[in-house]
C-alpha cells in the first residue's frame, strides 16, 4: 500500500468521525431541547386526539365574514401542523433567546424572547401554567417583514387537565398581512375539540 493512499484513508476515517460526532451532537439537540418542546407537545396531542376521536367546532373570520364549521371526523395532524411553526429548538436558533419569569397569583408564564431584536420568525413564546404547575396556554407570535410586506401570525392553544392528563380543549390562528399599496388583510380562526361524554 503506498503512503498516498495510507494519507487518504487516514483522511477518509477523520472526515468520518468528525461528521458523525457532529450528527450525534445536532441529534442531542434535539432530543434534549433547550427551549420549550413544542414540536414533542403537538406529536403528542395528536396522538392523544387520535385516539379519543372528539370533534371540532371551527370559526372563521375574514373581511369582517365569519363562517361557521362543525367537523364530526378530524385530521389532527393537519389541523395542528401549523403550531409547529412555534419551534425555536433548530439547532441554528439555539442560545438565541432569553427566558423571563412572570409570576401572576393563580399562574406563571415563562416568556421565551429574542435576545436581539429579529424582524423574522417567533417573536415571541410564551407558556402558561396553572397553580398546580399544569399547562394551560401556549401564545406564540410570528412575524416577517421588509420593505415590501409585512406579515404576523398569532398562535394559541388552550388546554385542561383532568386526571393528570394535559388535554388540548381549543385553539386559535390570527393571520395580518399588508402589502405595500394593498390593504392590510386579517383573517382569525377560532377553534373548540367537542369531547363527546
Amino acid at each position: 500500500m503506498s503512503l498516498w493512499t495510507l494519507k487518504n484513508i487516514i483522511r477518509g476515517l477523520v472526515f468520518t468521525f468528525i461528521l458523525s460526532a457532529c450528527e450525534g451532537r445536532e441529534n442531542k439537540e434535539i432530543l434534549n431541547p433547550l427551549y420549550f418542546d413544542i414540536n414533542g407537545l403537538i406529536t403528542s396531542q395528536i396522538s392523544l386526539l387520535d385516539s379519543l376521536k372528539p370533534g371540532l367546532n371551527k370559526s372563521l373570520t375574514f373581511d369582517k365574514v365569519t363562517e361557521e364549521q362543525a367537523s364530526p371526523k378530524v385530521n389532527w395532524q393537519q389541523e395542528l401542523e401549523i403550531f409547529k411553526e412555534a419551534d425555536i429548538n433548530s439547532p441554528v436558533l439555539r442560545e438565541t433567546y432569553q427566558v423571563k419569569e412572570e409570576k401572576g397569583k393563580r399562574t406563571t408564564t415563562i416568556h421565551y424572547l429574542p435576545i436581539e431584536d429579529k424582524n423574522k420568525g417567533v417573536v415571541k413564546l410564551s407558556i402558561t401554567y396553572d397553580a398546580n404547575k399544569k399547562l394551560k396556554s401556549i401564545h406564540c407570535k410570528i412575524t416577517s417583514n421588509n420593505w415590501l410586506y409585512s406579515f404576523e401570525r398569532d398562535l394559541e392553544l388552550f388546554f385542561s387537565n383532568e386526571k393528570n392528563l394535559e388535554l388540548l380543549q381549543g385553539f386559535s390562528i390570527k393571520n395580518s398581512q399588508e402589502i405595500l399599496f394593498k390593504k392590510k388583510d386579517q383573517s382569525k380562526l377560532k377553534a373548540n375539540i367537542i369531547f363527546s361524554s
